[in-house]
């Protein structure tokens, strides 16, 4: 099956009998605007920033084998759960990075239904802020930490609580692997 990418060009898939090369013809006009219509679509889809996001993820956390984290990566951004994509979002972000802040309101807004006014609730931000602390190794540390931030289930979480609740855990997290 030749994809998108392929059309035009002399691969495996497509080549001509013997492996030679294809010669201009009309064709030729057809595979220029295929190639210009793949820019467009690539353009379109914003896959140059996504790609970019994920190197730069990769440069900023320095991992040991980055194929796997880049795996993990693109799998977690495919996630169809919010929470899921949320939270995977927070186990790759850095609380000193300048645009931590915007990432919480975006995370945060991604919880939160705007259209039918239904806000963040405390069950849902207390089964977040738990599977961020489970690599908390030390079980005081953290279960004092979640007592401190946990809220009742039916609580609505404002900005500001689901924020310091996060920076908490992640601060926290920090400095406890500084301090090893």
């Amino acid at each position: 099956m030749i994809n998108r990418l392929q059309r035009g060009r002399t691969t495996p898939l497509n080549s001509t009998s013997g492996g030679a090369t294809a010669t201009a013809s009309p064709s030729t006009s057809l595979h220029l605007s295929a190639q210009e219509s793949d820019q467009a679509f690539l353009e379109r889809l914003r896959v140059k920033e996504i790609i970019s996001d994920a190197i730069l993820n990769v440069a900023r956390c320095k991992p040991d084998d980055p194929i796997d984290f880049l795996y993990n990566y693109f799998d977690a951004q495919c996630q169809t759960k919010p929470f899921d994509r949320v939270l995977a979002r927070l186990r790759l972000a850095d609380p000193k990075h300048s645009s931590f802040e915007l990432l919480l309101t975006e995370l945060y807004q991604s919880l939160t239904n705007v259209t039918t006014d239904v806000v963040l609730n405390g069950d849902l931000y207390n089964k977040l802020i738990g599977n961020l602390a489970n690599t908390i190794t030390i079980n005081e540390h953290r279960l004092s930490l979640l007592a401190n931030i946990h809220l009742r289930p039916n609580d609505p979480v404002s900005l500001n609580v689901f924020s310091h609740g996060i920076r908490a855990i992640l601060l926290h997290k920090g400095w406890y692997f500084e301090g090893q």
